[in-house]
């Protein structure tokens, strides 16, 4: 009933925002209210349907024996019992098909890993919380208490290669920088289940948790790292190179996308990724809303019940901030750049004035993007980063080294491994080994000591939703009128034909 509840309220949103930027237009809004009632209706039945065939909460009440089949998200060692935070597909002895998430309570006996398919078998607990929280309404939670049996899956060949590239690259590098290995390849491919709880709770207190969760600009590095071997082998295409080149990219982004393991920002990554190179492909010039609003489609059809999580919502939105703040910002950095034809070295007083506009840049949208997160995070979470753009601004580049480094190292790692008689292999996966260590250390010496300053996570008293809804509307509707370019309108209109011809 949430995605329900989100479509009617998106499909509501959607007939306001249209009707309040495109009220001159009286054919177009009623076609625009037509067509998102349609759409709210669809997004109804479907959901409906989806819910019946496969129900997102449990189907018996507390107390009753049943037995549960999942896959484990998290493992957190407690000293009475091990917690299992489950992700639920089947339910009952028949294995009735759910989608439902579980924290499950299991005795300390066996050691879990993440990926894992278990069935355990238990009641389900009475939670005696009465508040419910905002993440509570979307994202329930269920208590469960049992015992957990791990079962026997099939060959998972794309988990076993990321086991097999971290314990190669462990045995590379002394036992002070196994930490390291792993929250590099966290960074790479998002899987951030063996960091320490401390790591953890410090991204998040710097407010950059978003670089150890696989994303879009994860999905672009794999997709530059692929294409360059494409330029090489583009020839034996022929007049078939167009729609050949179309495959192998979208090829990639979905092996990409099982490497991470398939979690929900990479999926939400690889919708948009694929969308767009369908678009190019076809000739068509789409831009960061409309990527959004169709990997969003697509997203809600292939994973209904995972559409309404928080981090899914939460990602999402972020991605909507981006489109916002590069729209805004660019439009007044291009403007103020002077067109220069002819290219010409620079003096080191130009250097220097092009990247303090790049650093003033790159701050002003991270400003601009916490702006519009500020009133959702407030709402959900009841938390704020008020340092976050600057963690962003430091970290991003770093991280945008780490990812070509750590995959070198990855693959020398791996080829030594194989070859265990090279030593010219082992010597340079070492040397990968000790640069990306160092500059992951230095990311954990920034992160440590944005996440040490003083209000680095403040708490916040709960915000209502009407209330985060006016915020993001009234910061929408003063990058829609653009105040400051009012004066300039012959330059935007010269964009857009520039835009729409490319």
């Amino acid at each position: 009933m949430q995605a329900i509840w989100v479509a009617c309220c998106s499909a509501g949103i959607g007939a306001v925002l249209g009707l309040l930027f495109r009220w001159r237009h009286k054919s177009y809004g009623l076609k625009l209210v037509l067509v998102i009632v349609v759409l709210a209706i669809g997004a109804c039945s479907y959901g409906l349907i989806y819910a019946r065939l496969c129900p997102g909460r449990p189907a018996v009440e507390p107390g009753v024996y049943t037995t549960l089949t999942g896959v484990i998200e998290s493992v957190t060692q407690k000293q009475r019992n091990t917690e299992l935070w489950l992700e639920v597909t089947s339910e009952g002895e028949l294995r009735q098909p759910c989608r439902f998430r579980v924290l499950a309570l299991v005795p300390v006996s066996t050691v879990w890993q993440t990926g894992q398919l278990v069935r355990v078998n238990g009641i389900y607990v009475l939670s005696v919380s009465k508040n419910q929280s905002v993440l509570d309404m979307l994202a329930p939670l269920w208590l469960f208490r049992g015992k957990a049996y791990p079962m026997t899956t099939g060959h998972a060949w794309f988990t076993d290669t990321g086991a097999a590239a971290l314990a190669a690259m462990q045995k590379t590098v002394s036992t002070n920088r196994v930490a390291s290995a792993t929250l590099a390849e966290s960074i790479v491919i998002g899987r951030s289940a063996p960091i320490a709880n401390t790591t953890q709770s410090a991204f998040l207190a710097a407010g950059v948790a978003h670089l150890l969760a696989a994303s879009g600009a994860n999905v672009t590095f794999a997709l530059r790292l692929a294409l360059m071997p494409w330029q090489f082998a583009a020839r034996a295409a022929g007049r078939w190179r167009k729609t050949a080149r179309c495959v192998y990219a979208l090829a990639v982004i979905w092996v990409f996308a099982a490497l991470c393991g398939g979690t929900l920002s990479i999926l939400r990554a690889a919708f948009a990724a694929s969308y767009r190179i369908l678009a190019t492909s076809l000739g068509r010039s789409v831009g960061g809303g409309v990527t959004l609003t169709a990997s969003c489609l697509l997203f809600a059809i292939a994973l209904p019940a995972d559409f309404t999580q928080p981090s899914t919502l939460l990602s999402m939105f972020a991605t909507f901030a981006v489109c916002e703040a590069t729209d805004l910002v660019e439009a007044s950095h291009v403007r103020a750049q002077a067109p220069n034809p002819s290219p010409s070295w620079l003096s080191f007083p130009k250097i220097v004035n092009t990247l303090w506009r790049t650093m003033f840049h790159s701050v002003t949208t991270s400003l601009v993007v916490d702006a519009y997160l500020l009133p959702v995070v407030w709402w959900m979470f009841g938390q704020w980063t008020p340092y976050s753009a600057i963690a962003t601004v430091l970290l991003e580049p770093m991280a945008a080294w780490l990812l070509p480094l750590t995959v070198i190292w990855a693959a020398l790692s791996l080829c030594a491994s194989l070859l265990a008689q090279n030593m010219i292999l082992f010597d340079l996966a070492h040397a990968c080994g000790i640069l990306d260590t160092n500059l992951v250390s230095i990311v954990m010496a920034i992160v440590q000591t944005i996440a040490h300053w003083p209000w680095s996570l403040v708490q916040m008293p709960p915000l209502p939703l009407p209330a985060a809804l006016l915020c993001v509307i009234a910061m929408a509707c003063c990058r829609r009128l653009h105040l400051p370019y009012i004066a300039n309108r012959r330059l935007r209109i010269q964009s857009r034909v520039n835009r729409q011809t490319i």
